[in-house]
């Protein structure tokens, strides 16, 4: 388990990586497809980003303003904890 400043640094250097090189950020979270959900994950826990209060009709969550939905990924990676991700310096 990650302590949140580790969670803090994974996020940053995501963000580091996607303001200089759009395209590597991209392969990255393509080849990962469980990564985006991580990181969601990691903003809510260091209060990044807000809860939503309203849901849908079904008591599903909507998803916040501005923020984009997780992407699908393969339900067996879902089941799996997320493993480390070797970004390239």
């Amino acid at each position: 388990s990650m302590n949140k400043g580790e969670m803090y640094d994974v996020i940053a250097k995501l963000k580091e990586i996607s303001d200089s090189n759009p395209e590597e950020a991209r392969k990255i979270l393509t080849q990962h497809p469980q990564l985006p959900e991580a990181i969601l994950y990691c903003m809510s826990e260091l209060d990044m980003i807000k809860t939503p209060v309203a849901t849908s009709g079904i008591g599903v969550p909507l998803p916040a303003p501005g923020i984009a939905p997780p992407i699908p990924s393969d339900p067996r990676a879902r089941a799996a904890p997320p493993q480390p991700v070797q970004l390239s310096d």
